[in-house]
């Protein structure tokens, strides 16, 4: 399990750098991301933000709130 974790963390940070944001902190996921980018008015945040919520219901939202970024 540990491992699967962590491999989520790296695939997090490797696709955050590759759809923006730069350099977050280890712990933000793409879900916080993509939030972040969406608050600033990009495409490619709505774009991602409005896949997500297709399949959870206000999921950016809700993973901004749970992961306290």
């Amino acid at each position: 399990m540990p491992l699967l974790i962590f491999l989520d963390k790296v695939a997090n940070v490797s696709l955050g750098w590759i759809i923006g944001g730069g350099l977050q902190p280890w712990g933000w996921t793409l879900s916080d991301r993509l939030w972040f980018l969406r608050s600033r008015g990009s495409w490619v945040g709505k774009t991602g933000c409005s896949l997500l919520n297709i399949v959870d219901k206000d999921h950016c939202d809700e993973a901004i709130e749970h992961d306290g970024a």
